[in-house]
């Protein structure tokens, strides 16, 4: 117990303890923080007649209620600006709505190096974070408030190698603008950054075609190790060439990209339609399935000439190999269709120039469809017209016709298949059924005698 306590008795050891000789210096920051000051400054009050002043401190920033945002605490890329934001949070995990605390952030490259960084205050209880990896590989980044760490910090961050980005490559030489058989045509490739900046070094690999009206010419590219390839091709036929560059990039989950020579060609957009694509109920084993691929450039403006060699494979539920005709309608659409041989799910796979098209490869359910080869009428009828020697209508009919159909396999139709109406108009009814496709030979008798016109071929 303190000496206060033992000379009174009537002190509970569990009340904040003042001190009236001791002027009040309180830091509040919660609603607890409230009672011991209220309770040292009545103390001291009663003792002292002074003037008392408060001064009012904004809410501090907290880092293990404050958060840290943005792309660039994810992954980053050599030479390209990152950046993060922090959102400064009071104890109560509030906004704060006001700037001025200590921040403090530290970027480690692999090497140990601090990056440079700007933090940059906006004065609104945020702060905007941007650094610049210059080299690849694992970085950390800490991000201190007021001497206190914020929550989830410090962050690795993963910074890729120079990536080349294709929008911004670029292609140029005299062998984009003429060439001659037999004849080296020369054109060099730049790599560029998504922030348009030249790379410096080399190690990319590109794919490069050069296709002619029907043969493909002869293509080498040197890697002059500075960010710039040297592109020869040898075409082998004169006429119009198709000169495509793509370039690999292996270290992001993203596929091979066409790099527009010169930036004056624009990237080619296909976009299949039609139910050998989208399926549909209209879609079944009996009929053509057809689809249609229209080619767009890069800003989705149509394409009004032909000459794209598409790779479609089709195949079907038992994973066999289908024939799909595609035909060039030479104003930048292409007309294909499929024959589907029985009901199931089958695959169209669509790539040009190795390149996946559209939605490629499709899943198409077809359904069981009626073959119009294997339809047919299984009930038919003729009228007999009931006559004198005279040529004229014999009224009421009472003549006993009978009918015998036979199947050119020689069978016959049973007599129960048959039925012969009179129809009190001097006419007779004749309804038959049939029980398979083929020529049937009818004979419509009277008197056990053919009558005129008797027997006749009907297929049915």
């Amino acid at each position: 117990m303190t000496e206060e306590q033992t000379n009174n008795p009537q002190v509970n050891p569990e009340e904040p303890q003042v001190n009236p000789d001791e002027p009040p210096n309180f830091n509040i920051e919660s609603e607890a923080d409230v009672e011991p000051l209220v309770l040292q400054l009545k103390a001291f009050l009663e003792k002292h007649d002074l003037d008392v002043s408060v001064k009012f401190k904004p809410k501090k920033m907290r880092g293990s209620t404050s958060l840290v945002d943005g792309d660039g605490l994810k992954t980053g890329e050599v030479n390209i600006p990152a950046d993060f934001k922090i959102t400064g949070k009071d104890n109560n995990g509030k906004d704060l709505g006001h700037g001025g605390d200590d921040v403090k952030v530290k970027v480690i490259d692999p090497q140990g190096n601090e990056v440079p960084c700007e933090v940059k205050d906006n004065g609104d209880g945020t702060y905007d974070v941007g650094y610049t990896p210059v080299v690849p590989g694992m970085h950390k980044i800490e991000v201190v408030v007021n001497d206190e760490p914020v929550e989830n910090t410090p962050v690795d961050v993963l910074v890729f190698d120079e990536i080349p980005d294709a929008l911004n490559c670029t292609a140029e030489g005299e062998g984009l603008e003429n060439a001659e058989t037999k004849t080296p045509a020369p054109f060099k490739i730049v790599t560029r950054n998504r922030a348009g900046e030249q790379l410096k070094k080399g190690g990319q690999k590109f794919n490069v075609t050069v296709q002619g009206p029907t043969i493909a010419a002869e293509v080498t590219v040197k890697d002059n190790e500075d960010g710039t390839y040297d592109v020869e091709y040898v075409a082998k036929e004169p006429g119009k060439h198709h000169i495509d560059v793509q370039v690999e990039t292996p270290v992001t989950p993203s596929e091979g990209e066409k790099i527009n020579p010169d930036n004056k060609e624009r990237k080619f957009l296909r976009n299949p339609d039609g139910p050998g694509v989208d399926g549909g109920e209209e879609l079944d084993d009996c009929n053509d399935a057809e689809f249609v691929i229209t080619a767009k450039d890069y800003n989705g403006d149509p394409i009004k000439e032909g000459g794209a060699k598409f790779d479609i494979k089709v195949h079907d539920p038992n994973g066999d190999d289908l024939e799909c005709e595609c035909v060039d309608n030479n104003d930048g659409t292409y007309s294909c269709k499929y024959a589907p041989e029985f009901p199931g799910d089958y695959t169209v796979d669509i790539k040009l120039n190795g390149d996946k098209v559209g939605k490629a490869p499709y899943e198409v359910c077809v359904g069981e469809g009626v073959d119009n080869q294997k339809s047919g009428v299984d009930c038919f009828q003729f009228t007999i017209l009931a006559k004198s020697k005279r040529g004229g209508p014999v009224k009421p009919g009472n003549a006993k016709f009978s009918v015998k159909i036979i199947h050119e396999n020689g069978t016959e139709i049973p007599q129960e298949n048959i039925d012969i109406k009179n129809l009190k108009e001097a006419k007779y009814r004749v309804t038959y059924k049939v029980s398979e496709h083929g020529d049937y030979t009818i004979h419509c008798l009277l008197n056990n005698r053919d009558i005129k016109g008797s027997p006749w071929v009907q297929q049915c």
